[in-house]
């Protein structure tokens, strides 16, 4: 085995492990965010009473002796004038809880909008100019976060939108450019890619680090320095592990990347091109067998595979679920504080949510066996060949749609203790989640169109969060309980796609099957 490759696939599951997906700990930055009293100070402007002004003596509200009224007025007229100017002040306990916990789940809700947003023009710049634009790009964003979270503090709290959102786009465009490295292995290509998806899963963890190194005194603000002092190594894994342009599948013999791109670039450039072309017809999508006016023809356009219901149907699927699971992360803490207000215990719980992220990467393979065992059964049924594989993701859909269910019924449940077993759905639910849209998208579509489909598929899922900032507010002000029953209902619902699915096979089966049936 290539050393080389070796050194490239480890440093990748590296990469997404600690740098790629440090949003989906954001539960457990958001405990150290309040210890820190981010959001808590205001600029307000108040006038108080004279009783409740504390003297140089330090007696708030004392009883004052040997003193004439018309001192008494002339210290409370100066005492108003002095409090009726804006400084900022620490709001009450109560309502900087709350204000705090609106305004990070805003923070959340920004960063994974963006996220959504761009990855339609990031798979367009990896596609267009190469993995060294897309990662120079992506490093660059990520390092910036890093800074900008660093030097934030509780008066300019407002800087975690901006730095949140660049950790966010710039981790997950490290991903799409550690997705080609499956290229490299050939019949392993799926599992390949299934591992980095998983280590993407379980870099949540890093927030649950963050969240014990600032207990025994680390601040806030060195660990991110410490994180932009790292990314030096992502400079040098970009230029010396992975190529200038993209990882060709298959893969032609003696192909080198690196630094030697650079020197053997030009006859990279012309293999790579023979081997697309050579294999064109060998990637189409399975559902290329029948025209109708919903069938999606040989060889079609991106406007085609758009305008297909199938597609919307992964899209609104993908979109509800993927808001249910968002939702849940950004008020996990507040979900968790409302049902045991000790601090402690919360910790705790916490502590426990990301460790079982940690074992994410452990669930990822779970989605690729239950298609691969469904389309063997399929197979020994002789069904179409041309579609078991929409059998298969249709299936997939199910039971993600199934988990996302049984999850929210557990988040519903008021009950503390529970809450452990909504951990463990949260990990496998969002492997199938991720995992079973993409698998959807590079069977339905062209192969050629996948980082486009994929793309407008998170931006939709993109616009969809916008409903999480109403939501937010309403479950901070109200209860969780209504909201979760909610999810229940809506996680229900995503059933529509996988069974239009398959009455779209089977529609498509019976029509394909017409014509034969009539010339015998």
């Amino acid at each position: 085995m290539n050393i080389k490759y070796i050194s490239t696939l480890l440093t990748g599951v590296l990469e997404c492990l600690l740098f790629a997906g440090l949003l989906f700990g954001w539960a457990s930055l958001v405990f150290v965010l309040k210890e820190e009293e981010y959001f808590c100070l205001q600029d307000v402007t108040v006038t108080k009473p004279a009783s409740d002004v504390t003297t140089r003596s330090g007696v708030t509200g004392a009883p004052t002796t040997n003193v004439n009224d018309s001192r008494m007025e002339n210290l409370t007229e100066a005492s108003q004038l002095t409090t009726s100017i804006p400084t900022p002040e620490l709001l009450d306990t109560s309502d900087c809880s709350t204000y705090q916990s609106i305004q990070l789940g805003r923070v959340f809700t920004v960063a994974s909008m963006v996220m959504g947003f761009s990855t339609f023009p990031n798979g367009y710049i990896l596609d267009t100019f190469g993995s060294w634009v897309a990662r120079t790009i992506a490093l660059i964003l990520f390092t910036i976060g890093c800074i900008l979270t660093a030097v934030s503090t509780a008066e300019s709290a407002w800087l975690l939108y901006p730095s949140m959102s660049c950790i966010a786009v710039g981790g997950v465009l490290m991903v799409m450019t550690n997705f080609q490295i499956g290229n490299l292995f050939g019949k392993y290509r799926s599992s390949v890619i299934t591992l980095m998806s998983g280590s993407l899963d379980s870099s949540s963890f890093v927030f649950l680090i963050f969240k014990t190194l600032h207990h025994i005194g680390v601040s806030l603000s060195t660990m991110f320095e410490i994180t932009a002092v790292c990314t030096v190594l992502l400079w040098v894994r970009t230029f010396t592990l992975l190529p200038r342009k993209s990882i060709p599948f298959p893969l032609p013999k003696g192909f080198d990347y690196g630094i030697d791109d650079c020197k053997k670039q030009k006859s990279n450039d012309e293999r790579e091109l023979a081997s697309v072309n050579g294999h064109d017809g060998e990637e189409k999508m399975t559902l290329h067998v029948t025209a109708s006016s919903d069938a999606i023809p040989d060889e079609p356009s991106v406007r085609q595979c758009v305008g297909s219901s199938l597609f919307w149907g992964n899209a609104l699927h993908f979109s509800f679920l993927q808001l249910r699971n968002y939702f849940y992360m950004g008020t996990l803490y507040d979900l968790l504080q409302k049902l045991d207000n000790n601090q402690d215990t919360v910790s705790s719980y916490l502590t426990v949510f990301g460790t079982c992220q940690l074992f994410g990467f452990l669930c990822a393979p779970l989605n690729g066996l239950l298609v691969d065992n469904v389309a063997k059964y399929l197979r020994k049924r002789n069904s179409d060949p041309d579609f078991i594989p929409l059998y298969s993701v249709a299936c997939s859909a199910i039971a993600t749609s199934i988990l996302g269910t049984v999850f929210s019924i557990f988040v519903a449940i008021p009950i503390m203790s529970v809450q452990y077993g909504s951990f463990v759905l949260q990990v496998i639910f969002r492997s199938f989640l991720y995992g079973g849209s993409s698998s959807f998208i590079a069977t339905a579509f062209p192969v050629k169109h996948f980082g486009k489909m994929f793309g407008l598929c998170m931006c939709v899922g993109g616009i969809v969060l916008f409903i999480q900032f109403p939501l937010i507010t309403l479950a901070l002000d109200k209860n969780f309980t209504a909201l979760n029953i909610m999810f229940i209902f809506v996680s229900l619902l995503t059933l529509a796609h996988p069974l239009n699915v398959i009455r779209w096979c089977k529609t498509k089966a019976a029509k394909k099957s017409v014509p034969t049936e009539g010339s015998l």
